[in-house]
């Protein structure tokens, strides 16, 4: 039976290397990167279906060779960047979601940092809608990676801190998502979505320098607002205390055996 892996991240929260190594720990397998381009959403020039297609249309929808891709391979990853965990690229009743969370003050300067260098929307930090919808994006994804929140699917949350620099988190990880093999982060980088406003295409334990050194003072200002809501310094706190045990112990858990 084909398993299916719908992987929900925030845009600079290490989704792409955690998905790299994911395909690369499972060898009979697929990735769709950046299924659903939120760009097009926040622009107003495209909307959320009501309901989402069947596997079946969504698998028809494809080039002939990815259709082909998708019907030979034994496990599918497929990312969704900056939407809620409701949102899906097609229905199934495999479906198992990795939720990727990233400490939020790195997460938010470099979404800040990346402001500067790209005309991405989800970047718009000087769009209070825009920046109050990814706030609320990283509450949504903390709370229930943290177990402080119902999701109705199975889903097997990743803090990426953690999976950074924790190898025997990472082995936890693949135990638990039940990858063939345990494959290093590659550093390998996509440049899709505008790639790393901060590091030179490296993944290495620098990802978690503190990038609000690097925001000049209008920069700094905004992280300082986002970082001052009760709500996500706690949250940030429980992530932190989180990251730091699972780095000690290595845990990983899942809401069901995927």
């Amino acid at each position: 039976m084909q398993r299916i892996f719908l992987v929900s991240h925030l845009k600079r929260s290490g989704g792409h290397a955690v998905t790299n190594w994911l395909q690369e720990s499972e060898k009979d397998s697929v990735f769709f990167n950046n299924d659903i381009p939120v760009q097009p959403v926040l622009m107003g020039s495209a909307s959320l279906p009501d309901k989402p297609p069947s596997f079946e249309d969504w698998t028809r929808r494809k080039p002939p060779d990815a259709a082909r891709a998708i019907a030979r391979a034994g496990t599918l990853f497929v990312s969704v960047e900056d939407f809620g965990l409701d949102v899906s690229p097609f229905e199934h009743p495999a479906i198992v979601l990795i939720i990727i969370l990233r400490d939020p003050e790195n997460l938010f300067a470099s979404r800040i940092r990346k402001a500067s260098s790209t005309s991405l929307k989800a970047y718009d930090y000087h769009d209070p809608a825009i920046l109050g919808r990814a706030v609320l994006l990283w509450k949504e994804h903390a709370r229930v990676v943290l177990g402080l929140a119902h999701c109705p699917l199975p889903h097997i949350g990743v803090f990426y801190d953690a999976w950074l620099i924790g190898e025997t988190y990472r082995e936890a990880l693949a135990k638990v998502l039940g990858l063939s093999t345990l494959q290093r982060p590659s550093g390998q980088m996509t440049s899709e979505g505008g790639g790393s406003s901060f590091a030179d295409r490296t993944v290495d334990a620098s990802s978690l320098r503190r990038r609000s050194d690097l925001l000049d003072e209008q920069e700094s200002d905004v992280l300082r607002r986002i970082m001052s809501d009760p709500e996500m310094r706690e949250l940030s706190a429980q992530t932190a205390t989180a990251v730091t045990r699972l780095v000690s112990g290595g845990e990983a858990r899942s809401t069901r055996r995927p």
